[in-house]
């Protein structure tokens, strides 16, 4: 059940922190007050999409945190272990809105997905709007409703999911059947493309292997550029080095005995000349050690080039070019054995239609053997809801696979006696539709092992007198059953809430807020004299509404 509902900053709300009980709450109060304000917050925090901002201070954030408290077998609590975010027990979901839109959710303090979050929504609270009234009109919604009431969702979840597997592997056979239309001009367009790689051959890691190579070669060649320059300024051209020394050692040698210190230094050029000359023997014997080949360099720059060019070709990285030739090889392979596949398809596919033929035809019989029951309490409620020559039923029709099965389902309602059965959607009025909403939701809930929490949005509209008191006796036997929250602006509903909510608004230095709280016995036989004698109450409606109080407590 939902203990707790902490609210701030949201519309007319400042802040607010309501603690919730079991059974039945009514809500209450004026019109503009804030009523509806509690299931717009439930809505939001359960992942509803934002549709416009309802910050009340436009600089703060918006707050709602939701606190559950669940049964260890209750679904949601099962939902929660499968998915590993919790296991105690509890379930606090908590959602802010910046003002600036961005969205933050969390399930007990972890980040989880809207998407995430609608999957565990239906789980712990049922939200019943003026406009969810309208959907029962669809046929699709009353097949939903179908099966729900007869207790076939699982079976009919496995329907949709062997009709996705049907349409998968149909577009699958498609896609086949066109690839063999084509094999021909494909096969040849990819023989051409795969003789092209493999004349290239590309190996996983040749290219950075050829590019490592060439850059060797490519200093290499700046080597044997910078040794043949210094070989041939050190021995050859009109002035080399060791030339220059023998006629430096020549001159200096006339000068020998006349001055007896140039004895050391022609000592040291004739070393130099020696040093010079052994040093031009090894750099000229280095020299020779250096090969370089044009051919090797031709042959890594025409391969680079080839690879490069196949690149752009395939529009991909040069090193990404042995993935295309396996890609190409194995699109070749499949096209070959096109004819295998195209059986193989086929045969899976007869398997599943097999499959959803048996189970389409097993909920088809389900279906036809609750609905019998299920018409006889649906007519039977909505007698109770002030339509008492009303009957209601399910007609059901197979026809076609589709996505829930081979049954089409329409709700054909006899409002009046001597007017014969139609669609829903062409004989109903707004208030018959209201009631026909209201007991497929009571019928629902009374017959779950755990019902969420059931908000009812002015599911009394259109209907006064014996009938809400009919109303309100539906939601509190819905409430004893689970829990319940129910805005309504009658008085015979709101009598028989075990739990009594009243919404206002008080102005304060021109701020408008909304409160919400419990109402005592005394507020609670004001604020139901003045559901039945708007502003004005009398002594008269003070005892009608203690009487009604009086009259439920005796009936409980």
């Amino acid at each position: 059940m939902l203990t707790h509902i902490f609210i701030k900053n949201f519309t007319l709300i400042d802040q607010l922190t309501l603690s919730l009980q079991e059974n039945f709450s009514a809500i209450t109060g004026e019109t503009g007050a804030g009523k509806s304000l509690i299931f717009e917050a439930l809505a939001l925090a359960l992942g509803e999409r934002l549709e416009q901002a309802p910050h009340r201070d436009k600089n703060a954030p918006v707050e709602i945190t939701l606190e559950f408290t669940l049964a260890p077998t209750h679904p949601a609590q099962q939902w929660l272990i499968a998915e590993q975010l919790g296991e105690e027990g509890q379930c606090i979901i908590r959602r802010t809105i910046m003002p600036d839109g961005r969205s933050r959710l969390t399930l007990n303090s972890r980040p989880i997905t809207q998407s995430l979050l609608r999957q565990l929504a239906p789980l712990l609270v049922h939200l019943h709007t003026q406009q969810s009234h309208h959907t029962l009109l669809q046929q699709s919604e009353q097949l939903g409703w179908l099966d729900r009431l007869a207790g076939t969702i699982a079976k009919r979840q496995a329907i949709e999911e062997l009709f996705m597997q049907i349409s998968a592997i149909e577009q699958q056979h498609t896609q086949l059947l066109a690839s063999h239309q084509n094999r021909t001009q494909e096969q040849e367009w990819l023989q051409f493309q795969i003789e092209e790689l493999e004349h290239l051959a590309p190996h996983a890691e040749e290219w950075e292997l050829l590019h490592q190579e060439y850059a060797r070669h490519q200093q290499t060649h700046h080597v044997l550029s910078c040794l043949n320059a210094v070989l041939a300024a050190a021995n050859e051209g009109e002035q080399p080095v060791s030339t220059q020394l023998y006629a430096i050692l020549h001159q200096l040698n006339t000068l020998r005995f006349s001055d007896d210190t140039l004895s050391r230094i022609i000592t040291l050029f004739e070393t130099a000349r020696i040093h010079v000359a052994e040093a031009v023997d090894e750099l000229s014997t280095y020299r020779h050690c250096v090969t370089l080949s044009p051919e090797r360099i031709r042959y890594l720059e025409d391969r680079l080039s080839h690879w490069q060019d196949l690149a752009r070709k395939h529009h991909v990285p040069a090193e990404e070019l042995h993935m295309v030739l396996h890609s190409l090889q194995e699109r070749y392979q499949a096209l070959s054995h096109l004819d295998e596949e195209l059986l193989r398809i086929e045969q899976e596919k007869q398997i599943l239609l097999h499959a959803y033929d048996q189970q389409a035809h097993h909920l088809s019989t389900l279906r036809t053997q609750a609905i019998p029951h299920l018409n006889a309490d649906i007519t039977q409620f909505l007698q109770q809801l002030g339509m008492p020559e009303a009957t209601l039923a399910f007609v059901l029709q197979t026809g076609t696979r589709h996505r829930t099965g081979i049954d089409q389902v329409s709700l054909q309602l006899k409002a009046n006696p001597g007017l014969p059965a139609g669609p829903l959607a062409q004989v109903i009025s707004g208030g018959e539709l209201s009631r026909v909403s209201l007991t497929f939701h009571i019928l629902a809930g009374i017959t779950q092992a755990f019902p969420p929490l059931f908000c009812f949005d002015e599911a009394d509209v259109g209907i006064s007198g014996e009938t809400a008191h009919r109303v309100g006796e539906c939601l509190r036997q819905l409430g004893e059953k689970g829990q319940v929250l129910a805005i309504t602006h009658l008085a015979q509903v709101a009598a028989r809430a075990h739990h009594h909510i009243k919404a206002y608004k008080e102005t304060h230095l021109a701020h408008t807020m909304s409160h919400i709280h419990y109402l005592a016995q005394a507020e609670r036989i004001e604020e139901l004299a003045r559901l039945l004698s708007g502003p004005t109450i009398t002594m008269d409606t003070r005892r009608h509404a203690e009487h009604l109080l009086f009259l439920h407590a005796i009936e409980s």
